[in-house]
């Protein structure tokens, strides 16, 4: 039988549970304790500081922007903020670590016991979160064809990182991933992550156990998971392979692991390390900073927040699951969205254009002419069917005057029933033969007649109007 099968047929008797740490790299414009430049893509080996790499007489200068980033995003999630922000050596030897030890935070972290509100598939959950903390990145190790050779790549060295840890009382792969994706766009509206996936922004270690009582089993780690969709399928694969193991009466080790994604599979990295082993001590090179001065005007610069932004729409202006979904999760969509809101107070309709006319591109036609549309549908100035054609205008030509195009192009919504009757009596006299058939009882006949009679107008009238006024005529 294999792992899959497995899973579905026992999923009652092992409970999952999983825990995330999240590590955030912010958009700091410089590195945690030196001035070299916070930047991704450069040359190998290019942004060092000898801060950054440990050389002997150099001494680390705290940036305070890191320190304004987990206090604002400690603030969203209703963290108790700590007065003051100490650091901590953390030793471990490993290639991509230049000094020897990671700048972290260990005995006092900056944020403590908030709340992640997320989206799931049973409405809106709540995940406790342990501890923030702000930690320095390392370095990346580059691997060669058939791994031959590795190459150590400092750029990343000293980048600033917010760790956030969850309590493990995540318990399916498919709310950690909502969660993954909560993270994502709560610190894109926040402004401290670009949230780029595919560049390393948001990286997430997942601890995952099975049990079949009410205390935890021996937890295995999978680390850094660059994806929402690895994340989900490592964690679905590993529920798996843990299972099968239990049940065929193998213990698990406690160990960190790696997810393959082209194999699509776990593969063991190391044992696992407690926290004796990394030998934690205050660093004595960085000074205690007092955080209270901080707190309350860094609370008045939290804009609404994804999760309320969803709710407002959904319970407020009356949009859909999916609506608000897809316009609180995106920070330069929702701002479009509020903008055109403010000049066109029509949520549906804009809801409409932005997700299923415009296909959530908003960022090279300027809101103002598309609000401009909008207003025209609403006050019945020009059909649907033309403010389409004038949108796919407004992709080539940005700055098209609207006003003067519909004038110049005859667009406008015309209210002309007598011209409507003509052409109505127009195309019946053309298709007299499907009239007949219409007559005699194929119905399916009505809409190629209003199709023909729509492309006559030309979309100078709504098709709703043109439905009831083809009905009537017919049905005489």
């Amino acid at each position: 039988m294999t792992c899959a099968r497995m899973f579905y047929k026992h999923m009652n008797k092992y409970k999952p549970t999983i825990g995330l740490e999240f590590h955030i790299k912010l958009n700091c414009k410089n590195k945690l304790f030196s001035n070299e430049l916070n930047e991704y893509g450069s040359e190998p080996n290019q942004n060092l500081n000898p801060v950054d790499i440990g050389l002997p007489g150099s001494l680390p200068c705290l940036n305070l922007n890191p320190i304004e980033s987990a206090i604002k995003l400690g603030l969203a999630l209703n963290c108790k903020i700590s007065s003051i922000c100490q650091f901590d050596r953390k030793h471990y030897f490993y290639p991509d670590l230049p000094k020897g030890y990671q700048i972290s935070q260990y005995y006092h972290p900056i944020c403590r016991n908030g709340t992640l509100f997320f989206r799931s598939n049973q409405g809106i959950q709540g995940i406790e979160i342990e501890k923030i903390q702000i930690e320095e990145d390392a370095g990346k190790n580059v691997h060669t064809e058939n791994n031959h050779v590795t190459y150590c790549d400092y750029n990343r060295a000293g980048t600033p990182l917010l760790e956030l840890i969850t309590k493990p009382t995540i318990y399916s792969s498919y709310d950690a991933s909502r969660i993954f994706e909560e993270i994502k766009n709560l610190t894109s509206f926040l402004n401290i992550c670009n949230g780029n996936l595919d560049k390393g922004d948001i990286r997430v270690d997942a601890n995952i156990s099975l049990s079949n009582t009410n205390s935890l089993g021996t937890k295995v780690e999978i680390k850094n998971l660059n994806s929402i969709k690895y994340l989900t399928q490592a964690l679905n694969y590993e529920i798996s392979l843990q299972m099968s193991q239990l049940l065929s009466g193998k213990e698990i080790l406690q160990e960190t692991k790696l997810w393959n994604s082209i194999s699509k599979e776990t593969k063991t990295l190391r044992k696992k390390e407690i926290n004796l082993d990394y030998k934690f001590f205050p660093d004595p090179d960085i000074p205690s900073i007092l955080c209270t001065q901080y707190i309350k005007i860094i609370k008045e610069t939290i804009p609404e927040l994804p999760i309320r932004k969803y709710l407002r729409y959904l319970y407020s202006l009356h949009l859909s699951t999916s609506e608000s979904y897809i316009l609180s999760s995106n920070l330069p969509i929702s701002n479009y969205f509020e903008v055109l809101l403010s000049i066109c107070n029509s949520p549906k309709m804009i809801a409409n254009w932005i997700i299923n006319e415009m296909k959530l591109e908003t960022s090279s036609i300027p809101p103002m002419q598309i609000a401009l549309l909008m207003l025209h549908i609403k006050n019945k100035v020009i059909s649907r069917t033309n403010a389409r054609f004038i949108l796919n205008l407004l992709k080539i030509d940005t700055n098209l005057n609207i006003d003067q195009y519909i004038k110049q192009n005859n667009l406008s919504l015309s209210h002309n029933n007598l011209e409507l009757k003509i052409i109505i009596q127009n195309i019946c006299t053309e298709h007299h033969i499907e009239i007949e058939k219409y007559k005699n009882g194929k119905v399916q006949v009505f809409n190629f007649l209003l199709g023909s009679l729509i492309k006559k107008t030309k979309g100078n009238y709504e098709p709703a109007f043109l439905k009831v006024a083809l009905s009537k005529y017919l049905n005489k």
